[in-house]
């Protein structure tokens, strides 16, 4: 058995998992599965869980973009110049976050190598 360890990344923490032996077991299908094959396969699953929890304001950033007419721009860059003010942009109203995107688009076409570094920083 190989010794490695696999890192998750979740919401502030970091898990470290480590399979306890790698013999085969049987799955349903009866195809045998490693404890390697396990871990990537949940690795996978919380990948997707994390998916899902970005696209929320992934979809709403969009839309915002879409009625400023600005399709060309990265939701994801625009996502973390709003997250550089707003701790959480949970409580933003839709005005408010037509008003701040439009007040972000300029900084995100001066530079957007910046922007996709801080978008990096964000985990987008």
């Amino acid at each position: 058995m190989r010794n490695h360890r696999v890192f998750l990344a979740e919401v502030g923490d970091v898990e470290i998992i480590e399979p306890v032996e790698s013999k085969p077991v049987k799955t349903r299908r009866t195809k045998k599965v490693d404890s390697s094959e396990r871990v990537a396969r949940e690795l996978v699953r919380m990948a997707r869980e994390l998916t899902a929890l970005r696209s929320m304001y992934d979809d709403i950033v969009t839309s915002t973009l879409r009625k400023l007419g600005r399709t060309d721009i990265d939701p994801r860059h625009a996502e973390a110049y709003l997250r550089l003010d707003f701790r959480t942009l949970d409580h933003l109203s839709r005005t408010r976050f037509l008003k701040e995107i439009s007040r972000i688009i300029p900084i995100i076409d001066a530079d957007p190598r910046e922007a996709e570094r801080l978008a990096r920083s964000y985990g987008l």
